[in-house]
């Protein structure tokens, strides 16, 4: 009995929902849980406790029906909603000998009954009786034993088609927008054809068409119906025709996706799947580009010489590793103009309610007229999370990963942006944040503006200097506003960040700052914008001639964009002479020695606010 008890809980360890560290790995188990929600309606919470309960029924009974439930769903196609309803009871309600009978009910019971209507429409796409020879070569699709049946059945409905084709060429190119009727989706679009002006003959023979075409799919559903729903077995031959009609262009030759597999074969791999079983199936002995097209192939891993990347070691560790790398495209959200996105974080709980908040609110951001607000709203959740839950521990190793497309072909915009420990310690400040949360404009292009968000580029990492500088030149030449505070809080955090890294490189590798999370720099920050901001303010009052201040920030921001100090200090005491007033000011002249004379690093940022506060003075009278 204890010895039972021990492997009961050795399962369920095993079985537990919890983050590898292994990025891709742990976006498949986010994938997964994501996956259950949707379909079951189960949250992270109910899905652990279910995990706890009895995983059995969640990896080999409710996972095979969801995940190609989805499949179905995501496709447009027509699913039973009343199959989620019946499975919970059921499950609940049964108990099995083992995870094969588990497995077997579910894919007799609701998998095939899922796949009857999906299945004879894809069979019923074969429109002339001679194509079935030519793929029959390639293929075996179409070898089972009521072959003649079925053929006869397309024959008959192919000379239909030829005689609409003969008499009517005109109004089905018409109709069509081309001349032959090549596919199933041509066959729709005629015998739903609502058209009066066509002629009655026409018409006959339209309605005919439908009559066979649908007699088809009919007995295509009774063929299922009998030899698969009913019969629950087939021969290996008959087997090729039943496969069921599934294809992944994330996993071109994996599993049971794979067009020369038959129905027999597709059943055996996904439960040789969901059970890591590597001696069945070759595709599972390995990890890389067959499972996740973000990994190189085996090929091109660089230890190949060594060892091949087996996926062996895994399996004490994750007993599904397979079940969540299947699950992978399930961790992210499509979003218009930015593709598929996912937030990525080393803790389960804090990953999935970042991406579920962000869900939440997707209709609301893709209905913004901002056409970069999804991108904009990933981060403020992320941000406002981490301000809610005080996650200090999550300052660190926080991603968004998107890409546009992934497949066997190509990989496309594939971009992983993370938050460096310094960049989120700053962010977790109010109001540092809600400056930095703003776009400006940075180039004129044609008749329109880009803009940069601020905060976007903050958090890769990039300069903001030059943002800013390039934002101001727009400024003076008239053709936007100033964005005084979002340029203001850029050029001061930017500043500040270049002086701390000079001290490290001339220092030590590690700061007090990089132990407390950056505190003490997020203080420098915040008494550096209320000191600057008074004394650099103070240059607004060199003149009370508007042409006057814009002419001399003109000039200063031709001796920033040439980066020379001395001709920026030149141009400064020249006019500040003339400003007896002005250049008499204690806290004014010691400021400018100390942030501009004696700051070989970052003397720029400092000088451009002086240009933004002349500006901003000079737009005002």
């Amino acid at each position: 009995m204890v010895k039972g008890t021990q492997q009961i809980g050795m399962m369920n360890q095993a079985s537990k929902l919890q983050f590898t560290g292994n990025w891709f790995i742990d976006a498949g188990i986010l994938g997964f849980v994501s996956l259950m929600e949707a379909v079951y309606g189960w949250d992270l919470e109910k899905i652990e406790e279910k995990i706890a309960k009895d995983p059995r029924k969640i990896y080999y009974g409710y996972f095979p029906f969801a995940y190609l439930y989805k499949w179905l769903s995501d496709r447009s196609q027509e699913v039973n909603h009343e199959l989620i309803v019946k499975i919970k009871a059921e499950l609940e309600e049964k108990d099995f000998k083992s995870n094969e009978d588990l497995f077997d009910f579910i894919w007799w019971n609701f998998i095939c009954e899922l796949f009857k209507d999906s299945w004879a429409k894809d069979k019923s796409k074969l429109i002339y009786k001679n194509n079935a020879y030519k793929i029959n070569k390639i293929k075996k699709e179409y070898d089972y034993r009521n072959t003649q049946i079925y053929l006869q059945k397309i024959e008959e409905r192919e000379k239909i088609i030829n005689e609409i084709q003969k008499k009517y060429a005109n109004e089905v190119k018409k109709i069509l927008k081309k001349e032959k009727i090549e596919d199933k989706e041509d066959i729709e679009k005629l015998i739903e054809i609502k058209d009066k002006s066509i002629p009655n003959d026409l018409d006959k023979l339209i309605e005919l068409l439908k009559e066979k075409h649908f007699d088809i799919i009919n007995f295509l559903k009774k063929e299922w119906e009998n030899n698969v729903l009913k019969a629950q077995k087939f021969t290996e031959e008959e087997s090729r025709f039943y496969r069921i009609p599934v294809d992944s262009g994330f996993y071109k030759n994996f599993l049971f996706f794979n067009f020369q597999r038959g129905h027999l074969e597709q059943k055996r791999s996904f439960f040789d799947m969901v059970s890591y079983n590597v001696r069945n199936e070759e595709m599972l002995q390995k990890i890389d580009k067959t499972v996740n097209k973000l990994l190189p192939s085996e090929d091109e891993f660089s230890n190949i010489s060594y060892t091949k990347f087996s996926s062996e070691p895994f399996i004490n560790q994750i007993k599904y590793l397979f079940v969540y790398l299947l699950c992978f495209i399930y961790s992210f959200e499509e979003y218009k103009n930015l593709g598929h996105v996912l937030f990525y974080s080393p803790d389960l709980k804090f990953s999935y309610i970042v991406n579920k908040k962000l869900k939440l609110h997707k209709k609301k951001i893709e209905d913004s007229r901002d056409p970069n607000a999804i991108f904009k709203f990933t981060w403020q959740q992320i941000i406002n999370l981490l301000v809610e839950y005080k996650s200090s521990w999550s300052l660190e190793n926080m991603y968004i990963i998107s890409y546009q497309r992934l497949d066997n072909q190509a990989q496309e915009n594939v971009e992983y942006i993370g938050i460096s420990k310094l960049q989120a310690s700053i962010l977790l400040d109010d109001i540092i944040r809600e400056m930095l949360n703003k776009r400006v404009e940075y180039r004129r292009i044609k008749n329109n503006f880009e803009r940069k968000w601020v905060l976007e580029e903050f958090i890769k990492g990039k300069s903001l200097y030059s943002i800013i500088f390039n934002h101001v030149k727009l400024v003076l030449d008239k053709e936007i506003n100033l964005s005084y505070y979002s340029s203001f809080y850029s050029l001061i955090v930017d500043a500040k960040i270049l002086e701390l890294r000079e001290q490290k490189e001339s220092k030590k590798l590690f700061s007090e700052n990089y132990f407390n999370n950056y505190k003490a720099l997020v203080n420098e920050i915040k008494e550096e914008i209320r000191f600057t901001s008074y004394k650099a303010s103070l240059i607004r009052e060199i003149s009370k001639d508007s042409a006057y201040m814009e002419r001399l920030a003109r000039e200063l921001l031709g001796a920033l964009e040439g980066e020379d100090k001395t001709m920026f200090l030149n141009i400064l005491l020249k006019d500040l002479n003339e400003e007896k007033q002005l250049c008499k000011n204690v806290n004014f002249n010691s400021w400018i020695f100390e942030k501009i004379v004696l700051n070989d690093i970052s003397w720029k940022n400092y000088a451009l606010i002086l240009v933004t506060h002349l500006l901003l003075r000079a737009r005002r009278r």
